[in-house]
C-alpha cells in the first residue's frame, strides 16, 4: 500500500539521519553550529511525535 511504503521511506530516511545526527553529536565543531541547534530542535519534536504514535499503536 502507499501508506507503508510511505512510511518504510519516513523510517529509511528516518534512521539515516539518526546516524548523521548521531555523529554531530559527537563533533564539538558542529556542535556550535546554528544548523546543529536546528536539527536538534526538529530531531526532538519528532522524536516526540514517534513516542506519541507507538502510545496510539499499542
Amino acid at each position: 500500500s502507499m501508506i507503508s511504503h510511505t512510511k518504510r521511506s519516513f523510517i529509511k530516511s528516518w534512521l539515516e539521519f539518526q546516524h548523521v545526527y548521531n555523529t554531530a553529536n559527537n563533533d564539538d565543531t558542529l556542535k556550535q553550529s546554528k544548523e546543529y541547534e536546528e536539527a536538534q530542535k526538529i530531531y526532538d519534536e519528532l522524536n516526540e511525535d514517534h513516542q506519541e504514535d507507538r502510545l496510539v499503536q499499542a
